[in-house]
């Protein structure tokens, strides 16, 4: 099953990285941008992830409510570079899908991507481990 992506990062290291290991594994990257709002520029296809690499707590969730508003029928998942509940909490009431911390392995962080297109939602394990 090949899994369409949208990626968005600030950093253009960290999404030409990203690109890489998923279309190593199969993910047909649609496309990338340096911010969400570039995302009114994709055309939907079909089902997809939409990826949100975002460095700040503090814009996360803001990001999701974009994301979703602009592309509604996508599946958004944070990546972030740090564990925050209340943050986690707030993501996914806005939408998301899933958010998994930057710091899980790539075959980690793929396995989530693949649940995430069969519908299910992925969490960190800091999550299961606070509730």
């Amino acid at each position: 099953m090949r899994i369409d992506v949208c990626l968005v990062s600030l950093n253009d290291i960290s999404r030409a990285g990203m690109t890489l290991i998923l279309e190593k594994e199969g993910f047909n990257v649609l496309s990338s941008w340096e911010t969400v709002d570039e995302l009114k520029l994709v055309k939907p296809t079909g089902d997809y992830i939409t990826i949100l690499d975002c460095d700040s707590l503090a814009i996360q969730l803001a990001a999701v409510e974009s994301a979703k508003t602009i592309l509604p029928g996508s599946r958004v998942v944070v990546v972030s570079e740090q564990f925050d509940l209340k943050t986690v909490i707030a993501c996914l009431g806005a939408g998301a899908q899933g958010y998994i911390i930057k710091s899980a392995r790539s075959p980690r962080m793929l396995a989530a991507l693949r649940l995430v297109a069969l519908g299910e939602k992925v969490v960190p394990s800091d999550f299961v481990d606070t509730v």
